[in-house]
């Protein structure tokens, strides 16, 4: 609140993709992966990742350390993926505001009309240009918020 007005500017926010920086599939699960995948069963499927601690805290700091909204986004599953996702994200703790299932492309246009979006952070480096600007490789937790 500034003067008696309420403030309507956005909450600066980071997309990250989901996969290969927040969580990482042992090769040794990709079969059961694909089984609990044909099956459904996200929430299995979820739990199949083995999650960065690191990145976790580095979310958890930026948000609270630098007022910056986080939202992630997943590319192999669909929206119940997603949802699965944030349920174990939340008894994890960290806080996230959202996560979502998408696709590169349609990250890439989303980020065009979103002005509250200032980076998408990706660790593919196949989508390194997909993005335009506020694409940026994630190579590791320093470059998050960086």
């Amino acid at each position: 609140m500034r003067g008696n007005d309420l403030d309507n500017t956005p909450v600066p926010r980071l997309v990250v993709v989901f996969e290969n920086a927040l969580g990482y599939l042992p090769d040794d699960r990709r079969d059961e992966w694909r089984r609990l995948s044909r099956a459904r069963q996200w929430d299995d499927v979820a739990r199949l990742f083995v999650l960065d601690q690191l990145m976790l805290r580095t979310i958890t700091d930026l948000t609270y350390r630098r007022s910056v909204s986080i939202d992630v986004v997943t590319y192999c599953g669909p929206e119940a993926f997603a949802e699965a996702l944030a349920r174990l994200l939340d008894r994890e703790n960290v806080p996230v505001r959202i996560v979502f299932a998408s696709t590169p492309d349609r990250m890439a246009r989303r980020t065009s009309y979103e002005p509250d979006i200032i980076g998408v952070y990706d660790a593919n480096p196949e989508h390194a240009l997909v993005y335009g600007r506020k694409g940026v490789h994630l190579t590791s937790h320093h470059v998050l918020g960086s």
